[in-house]
């Protein structure tokens, strides 16, 4: 299957996407590569769900550290997405 756009594009453009700011036309290609291309879509959903997740805290909460109970979750996850 050949896409419009490439992943990294696609990565180059959330941002655009999610602002509402970019092309017509962009909009077209980002959104059909998003329908074939599960790991974008994945990838986009997280972003919206960043964005909404971190529009919720409040200013003081934004300037805690992670606890270290998280971070070792995050890089876990992390080393389970690298390719074998």
């Amino acid at each position: 299957m050949t896409h419009l756009i490439s992943c990294k594009e696609l990565v180059d453009l959330v941002a655009d996407y999610m602002d509402e700011t970019i092309s017509k036309e962009a909009r077209a290609k980002f959104e059909q590569h998003l329908s074939e291309c599960g790991y974008c879509s994945a990838y986009v959903q997280q972003m919206h769900m960043t964005v909404k997740l971190t529009s919720q805290l409040s200013e003081s909460e934004g300037d805690k550290p992670a606890p270290d109970e998280l971070v070792d979750i995050f890089r876990k996850w992390k080393n389970e997405q690298k390719p074998d």
